[in-house]
C-alpha cells in the first residue's frame, strides 16, 4: 500500500521533475528529464490529458528505473514496516508487517487526473490489475469473535485495485522563489479481490491456522473498512512528508513548466 502512494510519487514526478531532484540547492535538470520521460506545461489546453499519458508513457522506465536520474527500479518495491495498532471493541488488533516486498505495481495505468492551479490541488486516479505482497508479520487480537495471534511469513494477493490520490498544496517563497508544499496528502484505495495466506498463526496449530485464513478470506471487506481509514490516513501522512522533501528542492517553475 505504501508503495502504491510512492508509484504515484515517482510517477508524479517523471511527469512533472519532482521524483528526481537534485540535491537541495540545485536546479533540476528537465533537460536530462526529457530524454527519458514526456514533461508536461502547465499552460496545455490539455494538461489533465498530458498528465494521465505521461504516466501511462513513464511506466516502462519506472518500472525499470533510470540509474543516470537516480531512479530506483519499481519492481519490486521493498518496505520496512507498517503498523495497525488500533481499532474499535470488536476489531482490537495489533498487526505488524515488516521486510515486505510488493510486486505488481509498474502495471498501474492512470485513469483521470485532475490540475487546480488555482486553488493549489492535483488529483490522479489509478488502477492496478494485480500486486502480490509478501514478507512478515505478527499478530495479536481479536477479529469480530475470533481471537487471532501469530508471526511468520505470509503473502497477499490484491486484485483489481483502483487508488485516488488528492494532494493540496500551499505556496512559500524561499529568495524570491516560489515553491510549493503539500499540506494535505489524501490517498485512498479499493480493490475487489484479496486473499492471503498468514503461516505459524496460533504456534503452528494448521488447524486453526487454516480456520483464521479462511475467515479473513471470507470477511476481507468488511475488516478493510473497518481499519482502511487507518492505512489510508498513514500511507497520507508518510506520503505527505516525502512530497515535501521533494518539493523543497525544485521551484514551481521548474515542477511545472510554464
Amino acid at each position: 500500500m505504501l508503495a502504491s502512494a510512492r508509484c504515484l510519487l515517482l510517477g508524479l514526478g517523471l511527469v512533472f521533475g519532482v521524483g528526481l531532484a537534485p540535491p537541495a540547492g540545485q536546479a533540476a535538470h528537465t533537460s536530462e528529464l526529457d530524454k527519458f520521460f514526456k514533461v508536461c506545461s502547465r499552460s496545455d489546453p490539455k494538461l489533465e490529458e498530458c498528465v494521465v499519458e505521461s504516466l501511462n508513457e513513464a511506466k516502462g522506465n519506472i518500472a525499470k528505473g533510470v540509474p543516470s536520474l537516480g531512479l530506483e527500479p519499481l519492481e519490486p518495491v521493498a518496505f520496512r514496516e507498517v503498523r495497525i495498532e488500533e481499532g474499535p471493541a470488536d476489531f482490537q488488533l495489533r498487526f505488524v508487517m515488516r521486510n515486505a516486498s510488493m510486486a505488481g505495481l509498474a502495471n498501474f495505468t492512470a485513469t483521470r487526473a485532475r490540475v487546480d492551479f488555482p486553488g493549489r490541488y492535483i488529483e490522479v486516479e489509478m488502477l492496478v490489475p494485480r500486486f502480490l505482497l509478501t514478507g512478515r508479520y505478527s499478530f495479536s487480537g481479536q477479529i469480530l469473535t475470533l481471537p487471532i495471534n501469530g508471526n511468520g511469513p505470509f503473502n497477499a494477493i490484491v486484485g483489481s485495485v483502483n487508488l485516488t490520490n488528492r494532494i493540496r498544496f500551499s505556496e512559500e517563497k524561499r529568495d524570491g522563489v516560489l515553491y510549493w508544499k503539500a499540506v494535505e496528502y489524501l490517498w485512498d484505495m479499493n480493490m475487489n479481490e484479496l486473499h492471503v495466506d498468514f503461516r505459524n498463526l496460533f504456534r503452528g496449530n494448521k488447524r486453526l491456522g487454516q480456520y483464521a485464513n479462511a475467515f479473513i478470506n471470507r470477511h476481507w471487506r468488511a475488516i478493510y473498512q473497518i481499519y482502511k481509514y487507518l492505512v489510508t490516513t498513514n500511507v497520507g501522512y508518510r506520503f505527505k512528508d516525502i512530497t515535501n522533501d521533494v518539493l523543497a528542492r525544485v521551484p514551481l517553475d521548474e515542477m511545472f513548466k510554464p
